[in-house]
């Protein structure tokens, strides 16, 4: 799934270099989202749902107060990476990349807030969430890339 998003943000970057867009902005995009939102998505979803392993059923959920932090801080994170998004730095139009952006935003926020009350069941569909949103920009700004295997 990493490898997925990686690509997925390459694929954007080499999109929105077909239209034209500036490589300094393309540049700074890429390293937002590999240096910062990725790693906190990826903070929100590991610490979220099950796994079934040879020995059961086991829980990805945190189990202490520091683990709730901890992804509620991933939350943050990832909130105020998608807040940098709608800077004219980073926005790729002040249309849908935007209203995107303020998407993930939200969602974010609905993953802190799970972290906060430590309800698992609001956290899974935060990560959803975060999920679904993060699948828009790709299908609207690198839709070849959506549904490739991978690599």
């Amino acid at each position: 799934m990493t490898r997925n998003k990686c690509a997925a943000a390459v694929a954007v970057i080499t999109v929105m270099t077909g239209c034209g867009a500036e490589t300094s902005k393309l540049d700074a995009v890429h390293r937002l989202m590999t240096e910062e939102m990725e790693p906190a998505a990826e903070g929100i979803w590991d610490a979220a749902g099950y796994v079934i392993t040879a020995a059961g059923e086991e829980s990805l959920y945190p189990t202490t107060d520091e683990g709730w932090r901890a992804v509620a801080g991933k939350a943050n994170e990832l909130a105020a990476a998608a807040e940098k998004l709608k800077d004219p730095l980073y926005a790729i139009d002040n249309g849908e990349w935007v209203a995107i952006s303020e998407s993930l935003v939200i969602a974010s926020g609905v993953a802190r807030a799970a972290a906060d009350s430590r309800n698992e069941q609001d956290l899974f569909d935060a990560g959803g969430q975060i999920y679904g949103v993060c699948l828009s920009c790709h299908q609207a700004y690198s839709p070849e890339l959506i549904g490739e295997p991978l690599p």
